[in-house]
């Protein structure tokens, strides 16, 4: 979650949310702690799902897959 939805979701403005980091340094760490927590729990979650299909499929489906995103990868980086 973004630090936009994440103001969103505790109901308060962005401005806020950074004015607390000013004024409230122990309550904006417990913030960030907390959305920290929540993008690992759903990169978790995802990472299951991804390493469940990915199982479903056969070796040569899989060596095929890992190349695609090993050359999508290398694509990005070289921009």
């Amino acid at each position: 979650m973004n630090k936009k939805e994440f103001c969103k979701y505790i109901g308060i403005t962005e401005q806020g949310y950074y004015k607390w980091r000013k004024e409230k340094p122990n309550l904006f760490k417990i913030l960030e702690d907390f959305r920290t927590k929540q993008n690992k729990q759903y990169l978790d979650e995802k990472i299951e799902e991804l390493i469940k299909y990915f199982n479903e499929l056969d070796q040569e489906e899989q060596e095929l897959y890992i190349a695609e995103i090993k050359a999508r990868a290398l694509r990005k980086k070289l921009g």
